[in-house]
């Protein structure tokens, strides 16, 4: 969940959002995070990153995000913002997945979860 504006959409991504978790489960998760409506003008970057002016210097990212789960578009801007102000970003955008595939013993899940050590091994290490 990196911004809130998601939960807000007027013309959502078609092809995300319908399984595990899903638009409603969006908005109502923002909106216990917020105490208040998501969408609006004064949120604070602190609570939605998405929202942060700038996202120079911040240490590197690695995003990993199904084709098929709702965080998908909004994973897929925050990677671009974070390459364009020179953060090194290691993004995986797995076709057919849904929210949470890491969690699930497929294949795509235990490809992420070695990824996602080995991303971790080389930031610690380094």
């Amino acid at each position: 969940m990196l911004d809130d504006r998601t939960a807000a959409e007027t013309d959502p991504n078609p092809c995300t959002g319908e399984f595990v978790w899903t638009r409603e489960s969006n908005h109502f998760g923002w909106a216990s995070l917020l105490g208040h409506e998501n969408g609006g003008e004064r949120i604070a970057a602190y609570a939605s990153p998405a929202r942060a002016d700038d996202v120079g210097g911040l240490a590197p990212a690695f995003i990993a995000v199904g084709s098929l789960d709702l965080f998908l578009d909004e994973g897929v801007r925050y990677a671009y913002r974070l390459m364009r102000a020179g953060v090194p970003v290691e993004l995986h955008v797995q076709p057919g997945a849904v929210h949470g595939y890491m969690s699930l013993d497929v294949e795509a899940g235990r490809r992420l979860r070695r990824d996602a050590v080995d991303a971790l091994r080389a930031a610690f290490a380094g």
